[in-house]
């Protein structure tokens, strides 16, 4: 007599508890990626919508297999009497934080397993040159599946060796839904390569990886390091047959050999683009490879050279009417960056970032002056964030000069940041009568011009403790800073110094002089004012505090619980380390 046994009620708490850790990490990505950005609640409650509905749809198909199993005959059916596509689903979703513990397992579990290619669809790998058997034994068992594939290439190798791998891999090319590339390797008799100085720099010669035609490929990245030289050993060609990369959306090129560039395809399909330009190649040949995908929305060009950029040739700039984002890095003078953004960025632009090289600059005595002259107009900024950080000569590892960084916003919600900025006073000035929101570091406020005036300011937001700067500044600059609207002043209490996050004895007189001294203009008392970190320093009691600072503001709060380095980033909207991508 068969029996039909309802589903465990403590089985499906558990599956649900994992969907939902699932489900919030998803979110947890979202907030971080959405962190620079101000608060869209129709952005929100899409994502929402879509981690939501992903959880429900997981959930019904969990509840859709466990009837199945409960119309079978026996309840207690050992897994060799499963049916393959039951087996195969517990093996796909249950297991989503470990291994799926199991007393024994039967060469029927192990067929399923081996056989169902959605298994082996999504593979992460490191594989060494002269061990590559793994690699395409488990790229066999994906069959005819859509293939996502994360490839670390290590060891030394050879043009040889290279070639045999890529010829290999071949026939897995037209399957590649994604595809990521680290050839992290050497060469193997780097004293066969010989360096050679032509008219455009150094050049040597490399290990060639080939890219067949991959049509269902949506992203990729390609990148290469640890040459003889400690430059890229490797260089990635293409396939240039017409419709060999039709469907490719996002790519990372780079650090790479400069014959990657030499010939590339068109990708008009190409939305998002991330590359590592090399100095010894022209600006014409940049160009050559931007006009290849029309349909670019954000564009990301790492090591830019102003002596690569005033190439004549590269006279013919690329048409890229959709691009949204754009980003620069390098060693540029004005005229050269003014040139490159009339070439590059339309009007019609959202997001610039720049982000010059400043340590090379400094190094090798280059100018870069950066005083923004860009060809966008600045008004209408009203957020503002500044963080000072100590920048480390490559040579001698001397903490000598300081960089800032610059984020601002407008009220249209467009964004712009500015990495690694010399003189940013100036550019301060340009915007101070628009800005109402202000996030300074401790060390950058010293920068300001004297008597500044900020005033449309109704938000100032501080990071560090001004009298701890000061001691090392004899006499204190007064900045003065003129803020008739301000309504609130928030200081966060500590400083981060070579990397190190550090927090700071404080008393009220700290705060008082800053607030006397450092600001001028605002009416007593304000909305409120918030001090957050640290702790009060030995002979200062927490009433006493109060009852000093009480006056400045009709809601005074003082929370001594110490944050982190991350928790301060947060605080003033800075931006996290790999925004770009």
């Amino acid at each position: 007599m068969s029996s039909t046994p309802s589903v465990d009620p403590q089985a499906l708490a558990l599956v649900e508890q994992s969907l939902m850790r699932e489900c919030a990490s998803q979110l947890e990505a979202a907030r971080v990626a959405q962190a620079t950005r101000p608060f869209d609640p129709v952005k929100h409650a899409e994502v929402f919508s879509a981690v939501t509905a992903a959880f429900d749809a997981h959930k019904t198909a969990f509840l859709a297999l466990m009837t199945k199993v409960g119309r079978m005959s026996n309840g207690l059916a050992p897994v060799n009497h499963l049916p393959s596509d039951v087996l195969l689903e517990i093996l796909l979703y249950l297991p989503l934080e470990g291994r799926l513990k199991a007393s024994r397992v039967c060469s029927y579990w192990r067929s399923t397993a081996v056989n169902a290619a959605r298994l082996w669809a999504d593979l992460n790998l490191s594989v060494r040159a002269d061990k590559t058997e793994k690699l395409f034994a488990l790229l066999e068992r994906t069959k005819g599946a859509e293939v996502d594939l994360e490839l670390r290439f290590l060891g030394a190798a050879d043009k040889l060796k290279c070639r045999e791998i890529t010829r290999q891999l071949e026939p897995y090319f037209c399957r590649l839904r994604t595809f990521s590339w680290w050839a992290h390797c050497a060469v193997a008799h780097p004293e066969q390569f010989v360096l050679s100085w032509t008219d455009t720099g150094e050049e040597y010669k490399s290990l060639p990886i080939v890219i067949y035609d991959a049509p269902l490929l949506r992203r990729a990245a390609l990148k290469s390091s640890d040459g003889p030289w400690r430059g890229p050993a490797c260089s990635f060609h293409l396939s240039m047959k017409p419709g060999a990369f039709a469907a490719l959306e996002v790519l990372r090129v780079g650090p790479v050999v400069d014959d990657t560039f030499k010939k590339w395809p068109e990708l008009p399909a190409l939305i998002h683009l991330h590359i590592h330009w090399s100095a010894t190649l022209p600006g014409s040949t940049l160009y050559a490879v931007l006009r290849g995908s029309p349909a670019l929305i954000a564009l990301i060009i790492e090591g830019l050279d102003e002596f690569t950029l005033s190439d004549p040739s590269a006279e013919a700039s690329p048409m890229l009417p959709k691009l949204d984002v754009l980003a620069l890095s390098g060693a540029m003078d004005e005229s050269t960056l003014r040139r490159v953004f009339d070439d590059l960025a339309p009007s019609t632009i959202d997001e610039i970032q720049l982000m010059s090289k400043y340590a090379s600059a400094h190094m090798f005595s280059w100018t870069t002056s950066w005083n923004f002259g860009v060809p966008c107009e600045l008004h209408g900024i009203v957020t503002l964030s500044l963080v000072d950080e100590p920048a480390t000569d490559p040579w001698t590892g001397n903490l000598d000069y300081t960089l800032f960084t610059i984020h601002v916003g407008d009220g249209d919600e467009r964004h712009r940041v500015f990495y690694d900025v010399v003189e940013p006073a100036l550019f301060v000035d340009t915007i101070a009568g628009s800005l109402r929101e202000l996030s300074v570091d401790c060390d950058f406020w010293f920068t300001l011009s004297p008597d500044v005036e900020f005033p449309a300011v109704v938000s100032l937001s501080i990071l560090g403790l001004i009298s701890s700067v000061s001691q090392a500044r004899r006499p204190t600059p007064l900045i003065g800073a003129a803020m008739p609207a301000l309504r609130t002043v928030s200081i966060f209490v500590g400083t981060r110094e070579c990397g190190q996050f550090h927090s700071e004895k404080w008393t009220s007189l700290d705060i008082a002089k800053f607030m006397d001294l450092q600001i001028k203009g605002y009416s007593i008392p304000l909305e409120k004012l918030f001090i957050c970190g640290g702790r009060l320093a030995k002979g200062s009691n927490r009433k006493q505090t109060y009852a000093r600072l009480a006056p400045y503001a009709k809601r005074l709060v003082i929370d001594q619980k110490n944050i982190d380095s991350d928790r301060f980033d947060e605080l003033l909207d800075w931006i996290p380390e790999g925004y770009w991508d």
